[in-house]
């Protein structure tokens, strides 16, 4: 089994149908933007306690981006298809980073 600049796939591809994973892509909204206003809304909300109406909408945008985040890992999570999602780490980002900023 010989490499190429492809992996460690053999040079026949096409004799192994089976070696290939289907992943699909990263939506937009985990992308890097995104997740950038998410961790600066918890950073002003963790920082920023003097204003208090300032902190308040920082909280509801941000649970707002982690319970959405947290249903839609629940729904890629309970599928029956074998389909790795990209969506998955994204998730996993906001979800870690968000209980870790709650601790």
């Amino acid at each position: 089994m010989a490499t190429n600049s492809l992996g460690s796939f053999p040079n026949n591809v096409p004799d192994h149908p089976t070696l290939m994973n289907c992943v699909y892509a990263i939506s937009g909204t985990y992308g890097l933007l995104p997740r950038l206003l998410y961790y600066v809304t918890l950073i002003l909300a963790i920082f920023g306690r003097k204003q208090e109406w300032l902190i308040i909408g920082a909280l509801v945008s941000a649970l707002t981006y982690a319970g959405t985040s947290a249903v839609h890992q629940m729904a890629l999570i309970s599928g029956r298809a074998h389909i790795y999602d990209l969506d998955i780490l994204g998730a996993w980002a906001i979800l870690s980073t968000g209980s870790l900023a709650f601790i």
